[in-house]
């Protein structure tokens, strides 16, 4: 049986194409693994500091409050392009900042902070998406994601505000507060106190 010579064109043709996707594919994939950026960065806190602001696009924040010495531990990653993010002390406030630029290859992008505060420290803390964990402390807390989960433990404080477009939202208080708002527009709220 002979094939007509059109179909042995177009399967030749069918796979060229094959290998050059399965090309294209593979060395996309190994150049945005070779363009990956990793990075971590400790710094010291000092003395004064009243008020904790974060603001992160995509990652984690994790507060302990009474836990040693005053210090931030940043990590980023970034695939082509690593996150823009900050540290910046103003008087008695510390502002943390990280945000990721968009990028049709961006495969992997976030911003973690590990903070380390004393117990009164205020919170103001803010992931689009991504987790914000706070353990102790008796400063006022304001927690806000668009999606990810809210956790705080071992609380001993008067005012709690902890929101979630879509996650959900665990409080525990060592002692009980004066004012809590817990929202989660899609998932789990819970609070013990």
């Amino acid at each position: 049986m002979t094939t007509p010579r059109g179909a042995v064109l177009t399967l030749r043709w069918v796979g060229v194409m094959g290998v050059v996707i399965a090309v294209a594919v593979t060395s996309t994939g190994l150049a945005t693994s070779l363009a990956r950026t990793y990075a971590t960065t400790t710094a010291a806190v000092g003395p004064g500091l009243r008020v904790l602001e974060v603001d992160i696009d995509s990652g984690t924040v994790e507060v302990v409050r009474g836990g040693g010495p005053a210090e931030v531990v940043r990590t980023t990653a970034g695939s082509w392009r690593p996150p823009r993010s900050g540290i910046e002390r103003r008087g008695d406030r510390l502002q943390l900042t990280g945000s990721c630029q968009p990028d049709f290859l961006q495969t992997e992008c976030y911003t973690n902070y590990r903070v380390t505060v004393p117990d009164e420290v205020e919170l103001v803390l803010s992931s689009s998406t991504g987790r914000i964990l706070v353990e102790g402390g008796s400063g006022a807390v304001s927690a806000t994601t668009s999606a990810g989960r809210i956790q705080l433990t071992a609380l001993n404080t008067e005012q709690v505000r902890a929101a979630t477009s879509v996650g959900e939202v665990r409080l525990e208080f060592s002692a009980p507060p004066q004012s809590v708002v817990a929202q989660a527009s899609t998932g789990a709220v819970e609070v013990v106190v």
